[in-house]
């Protein structure tokens, strides 16, 4: 049988809800108990047979003179949790991804978003969510209990809400997504760290289209 591409040899049978491995070295066992971890949903399949998705359980374990006997229960794993499973391993390279997308997209895919939690490091421009709500982190911070996003506006932006465009000023530093105006056209910065960069020449600035 194969259980998430690796290869054992079981005890023969009919019944596949019951899988039985027998080991004359104990220590042969131990790598059939971490394959089969409990909680786990595996990708298992017999004899080149198709593959399945199924939770495995402990049964029965007994010495004899020839060696030992592990027994482990096979079950179906429930399409919700199948469901689960890939929204677990998609969520991470999908969170990652929003981090430099647009705005609409980040609120239409806000449930792959990081939660915010109190006492972690966040850095700056850094995405995540609270209360539905995506949020931009300002400036490198630790979160701390009661200083959540909807009441820090110095620590966290509010993504949903519209930025207003500010005159020009060469001797301020703008960030990255900060709007300007000057000469009656509004732009977008680019880049974090912008200083001295006129709007317009260049490549730290961008003609800002609302969605």
């Amino acid at each position: 049988m194969l259980i998430d591409n690796k290869k054992f040899t079981e005890i023969p049978s009919n019944n596949k809800s019951v899988v039985t491995f027998q080991r004359a070295v104990f220590e042969n066992l131990k790598i059939l108990i971490d394959s089969f971890e409990v909680g786990v949903v595996h990708d298992i399949s017999f004899d080149d047979g198709p593959t399945a998705k199924m939770y495995t359980e402990p049964l029965t374990f007994s010495k004899s003179g020839t060696g030992y006997t592990l027994s482990f229960i096979l079950t179906d794993v429930p399409e919700k949790d199948i469901e689960a499973n890939r929204y677990k391993e998609v969520r991470p390279l999908v969170n990652e991804v929003l981090q430099t997308a647009d705005v609409e997209t980040v609120k239409k895919y806000i449930v792959f978003l990081d939660d915010w939690i109190p006492n972690t490091k966040y850095k700056k421009n850094q995405r995540i969510a609270f209360n539905g709500v995506p949020y931009s982190v300002v400036s490198d911070h630790t979160s701390k209990d009661g200083q959540t996003p909807d009441k820090t506006p110095l620590l966290y932006e509010d993504m949903t809400k519209e930025k207003k465009a500010e005159p020009w000023d060469e001797k301020k530093t703008y960030s990255k997504g900060d709007l300007v105006i000057t000469r009656g056209i509004v732009f977008v910065s680019k880049i974090d760290g912008n200083k001295g960069n006129e709007p317009g020449f260049g490549s730290a600035w961008d003609y800002y289209k609302e969605n």
